[in-house]
């Protein structure tokens, strides 16, 4: 039996996701959004999920997605390691490598480290200890897209635009101590998008895609701003919420990496000219580029 455990949801998509291409006996122990992903995607019983001690019990090897928000993945790598078991971890992102692995009362390597593009493996070398080793895979993720058709809408008609949002002050809070440690929230991230797309006039849609650990009431003082048509996404899958998008726009989510990956045209909503976008993709344009866009280029 491998063992999977997986807590965050940008994880769980990226290893749901390489399970669906690379069948075999698996067995979960899952946590937070996870479950539903998990649920989502695999169909799998989740009356059945185990703890940390029975996954590791009954496996003869580990894949842990890295998580900033729970200590899940590292209990299992820790459990791992003291039974004499295999572990790797398989990175969704590209950034906060180490605070993956570390916390204020302790550290959690694992025996081998995965990722999914290049630009990964190079942060991955730079930032993570030498001795640990790293591998390269394929996307699974990317093999989805590529195997599913996903509609450009031509800008001519107007912009349709998908928003993903993402927990940013509860991450620096949780790992850092202070919900500013990035120098800016996601309300502030959402307001400065809210305020530069006021001055656009082709708006036919926003929809909002809450990441899965929010409220879906969280932005609304924000969203109230808006003076063109806002929604709601309302699927849980994000291939779907990109169907008749052509612009998407976020902070520093994975979801703009699915973005590029499908074809649309991504914009970040850092707030401030300063701070610098870490996703390492020459695709991504500040928000206040948008009007300069003519309708061939979208």
């Amino acid at each position: 039996m491998i063992g999977i455990c997986s807590f965050d949801a940008g994880g769980a998509e990226l290893i749901a996701s390489y399970i669906k291409q690379h069948p075999d006996n698996y067995i979960y122990c899952l946590g937070g959004p996870a479950l539903a992903i998990f649920q989502r995607k695999l169909k799998i019983d989740t009356t059945q999920n185990l703890t940390p001690n029975e996954l590791i019990a009954n496996s003869l090897s580990v894949i842990c997605s890295g998580s900033w928000q729970s200590e899940l993945e590292l209990d299992v790598i820790d459990l791992a390691r003291k039974n004499e078991l295999y572990s790797i971890v398989f990175l969704d992102h590209w950034v906060n490598f180490t605070e993956r692995f570390c916390r204020p009362a302790r550290e959690s390597w694992p025996d081998e480290v995965w990722v999914a593009d290049e630009y990964a493996l190079e942060i991955a070398k730079n930032v993570l200890p030498p001795k640990l080793p790293i591998k390269l895979q394929q996307n699974p993720i990317r093999i989805e897209i590529e195997q599913r058709v996903i509609s450009k809408p031509s800008v001519h008609q107007g912009l349709n635009i998908l928003y993903v949002s993402e927990p940013t002050s509860e991450h620096a809070k949780h790992s850092f101590g202070d919900p500013n440690h990035f120098g800016y929230t996601e309300y502030e991230a959402l307001k400065h998008t809210i305020d530069t797309l006021n001055q656009e006039k082709r708006i036919n849609t926003f929809r909002l895609r809450s990441h899965p650990s929010e409220a879906v009431n969280k932005y609304n003082d924000i969203l109230s701003l808006a003076n063109f048509p806002i929604e709601l996404s309302k699927t849980s899958e994000l291939l779907e919420d990109l169907q008749g998008i052509n612009v998407v726009i976020g902070a520093t989510t994975m979801a703009m990496a699915v973005a590029i990956y499908s074809g649309k045209r991504v914009f970040t909503s850092l707030p401030r000219p300063h701070l610098k976008n870490p996703l390492p993709f020459k695709e991504i344009t500040p928000i206040s580029q948008l009007s300069k866009l003519a309708p061939s280029r979208l």
